[in-house]
């Protein structure tokens, strides 16, 4: 079931989002899911994601960053602070929603974002970043299991960014897709970036 959910930033400002959540009567984990830089809610990676995560009875909120989508702003104006206020909104807004298991995802530019957000969260189970743009005083502070993947010939963010944060980490897990770019356009690489996820997701939700 789809639900098109909108709230507000900090500063009031209007942000899209979509909760998609299984059809049982029971509490499910939810996964809050932060896409891109010019991406939006609708990317394939998170769509595929949150048709996985239903079968594993699992709830996610894929929601525009200011400057996207459906989301109010101009993508010039869009900043990491920004971004991580926009990520601490959602989490606030699945957490009035009920959900008790929330975990994050996030994706280059709403990686960098991700951190900080999950840095000053108490909120949060799990952490996944996907080709994250790194922030490392942000994840000395972060406990949480944590998994990056990241592609070993991504030319936009190069993985040995990941290859310090893993080890900034205090409980990160590095997964590296051999020969994938910043977006995984090879044969197999995406499917092995989505099972990847999916795995780690799921245990840590068991």
């Amino acid at each position: 079931m789809e639900t098109k959910l909108i709230f507000s930033n900090s500063n009031g400002q209007k942000l899209a989002g979509i909760l998609t959540s299984p059809t049982v009567n029971t509490p499910t984990p939810i996964v809050v899911m932060a896409h891109g830089f010019h991406s939006n809610k609708n990317s394939s990676t998170f769509t595929r994601l949150k048709e996985l995560f239903l079968t594993r009875h699992i709830a996610s909120f894929c929601f525009d960053f200011f400057g996207h989508g459906e989301s109010a702003g101009k993508i010039e104006d869009v900043t990491i602070a920004e971004g991580a206020d926009d990520i601490t909104q959602a989490i606030r807004l699945v957490k009035k929603q009920g959900y008790q298991q929330i975990g994050l995802i996030g994706s280059s530019f709403g990686g960098i974002c991700s951190l900080i957000a999950a840095s000053q969260s108490r909120d949060l189970t799990l952490l996944v970043l996907k080709s994250p743009v790194s922030d490392f005083a942000a994840a000395k502070k972060i406990t949480i299991p944590t998994l990056i993947v990241h592609g070993n010939q991504d030319e936009e963010v190069p993985v040995s960014q990941s290859r310090q944060l893993v080890q900034t980490l205090q409980n990160g897990t590095l997964i590296e897709i051999k020969g994938a770019d910043h977006r995984y356009s090879g044969k197999g690489q995406m499917e092995q970036l989505i099972s990847a996820i999916d795995d780690f997701v799921s245990k840590q939700f068991s």
